[in-house]
């Protein structure tokens, strides 16, 4: 599986900067979220990855192969990039069926048989458990069974990376429980890295085994989930993902010489 690396990645539109020099290096088979408020730059800096948006400077590594760097002018089409999207919309092709759907990447490779696909698509349909839904259209599936077609059909050309833009934003509050502990599961059997954007904290806590929190455009702090609540590097980190029952204008702190800052939190905290 490959180590993913964004060296001074810059996405400027005018004076302005979506994403300001980011230095970035994801671990293969870990899970990372890109968090952050809204307009932050994270879907940015996931499609940047994918190769949906070209970067304005820098240097991006997925495992052994350069897919951009702006000094050399190389940049490799999404497409060759081995690399699964899973969109926030699900994007099924609603004419089609969840067959049809899953099956419709790897028909248009053109490298596999029929016998292929069809093992292909009945062994990912098994692991994401829609086997019996295989002649359904997706109008006739409920949010999260579309969700899960959209998975399958991600998996089904194996990539070593996925990337996820908000997949669970459209779905009720029990279904996300229920969805997150699937893409756990995935993660886990699968071996994938996978790379998720969102802008919810306890999403962010429950599946990531690092959280990327982005402001501005900048990166403010990348640390496993507990580093990140115990231990956050700024005041921006603490309030974003701490207790809001903390009162911070009460704090007291210190910064050392190397930029770290100790706060002192008042006594009913």
């Amino acid at each position: 599986m490959p180590k993913i690396v964004l060296t001074d990645v810059c996405k400027r539109f005018g004076d302005f900067y979506a994403v300001d020099h980011l230095d970035l290096t994801i671990d293969d088979h870990s899970f990372v979220t890109l968090l952050g408020p809204s307009g932050c730059g994270k879907t940015t800096t996931l499609r940047m990855i994918a190769g949906l948006e070209t970067p304005t400077s820098g240097r991006i590594e997925i495992g052994d192969t350069v897919v951009f760097d702006s000094e050399r002018g190389i940049n490799v089409p999404a497409n060759r990039r081995k690399v699964g999207f899973l969109f926030q919309n699900y994007a099924l092709w609603p004419n089609m069926t969840v067959y049809q759907n899953i099956s419709f990447g790897l028909k248009n490779q053109k490298k596999y048989t029929k016998e292929q696909i069809d093992e292909i698509v009945a062994r990912v349909a098994h692991v994401v458990k829609i086997d019996m839904f295989m002649d359904r259209y997706p109008a006739e599936l409920s949010g999260g069974q579309q969700q899960r077609v959209a998975i399958a059909r991600t998996l089904a050309p194996e990539p070593s990376v996925i990337f996820m833009d908000e997949p669970l934003s459209n779905l009720d509050a029990k279904l996300r429980l229920e969805m997150r502990s699937e893409l756990q599961r995935l993660h886990l059997t699968t071996g994938c890295t996978f790379v998720y954007v969102t802008h919810d904290q306890m999403e962010a806590m429950t599946l990531a085994t690092r959280i990327c929190l982005i402001d501005n455009g900048v990166l403010q702090q990348y640390d496993a989930p507990l580093d990140v609540y115990n231990r956050p590097n700024s005041l921006f980190v603490a309030d974003f993902v701490g207790n809001p029952a903390i009162n911070f204008s009460e704090a007291t702190g210190e910064q050392a010489a190397d930029g770290t800052i100790a706060v002192d939190l008042p006594d009913e905290a």
